[in-house]
């Protein structure tokens, strides 16, 4: 799932469906996120560029 928009419209039972999905979201939505779900994991992503 791919978060985006204004991350204070959210209520925390909105994001429940989602609890044993992988979560795509920018750091704002860290709040929201943390008072829907148990655990939050972050994963950051590296990209390699060959040039």
């Amino acid at each position: 799932m791919l978060l985006r928009g204004k991350p204070d419209a959210l209520v925390p039972g909105d994001l429940a469906p989602f609890a044993l999905s992988y979560v795509e979201a920018p750091a704002r939505f860290g709040a929201a996120m943390r008072s829907s779900f148990d655990r939050v994991t972050p994963w950051e992503r590296t990209v390699y560029v060959h040039q």
